[in-house]
């Protein structure tokens, strides 16, 4: 897991949405969203566009939380 699928986790969980929902908005299945936000294959830059839609923001904004992340978690600002 990286630190932009654990912010769509947190985003997703922020919104109440659901694997499922999140799947049915980008058009893909449950099962391939779940490997991509478990880690087990690699999300596109498109799917993160389509995935920044859902949760309601864009891609800029929802990478620059995950950036935000990763240095709140390695201690730098």
């Amino acid at each position: 897991m990286t630190i932009l699928t654990e912010t769509i986790k947190a985003e997703m969980a922020a919104r109440r949405i659901t694997q499922n929902d999140l799947a049915n908005a980008i058009g893909i299945t449950v099962s391939t969203i779940n490997k991509k936000l478990n880690g087990r294959s690699d999300l596109t830059v498109r799917e993160v566009e389509c995935i920044a839609t859902a949760l309601g923001t864009d891609y800029f904004a929802l990478t620059d939380i995950a950036k935000r992340r990763e240095q709140l978690y390695a201690g730098g600002e």
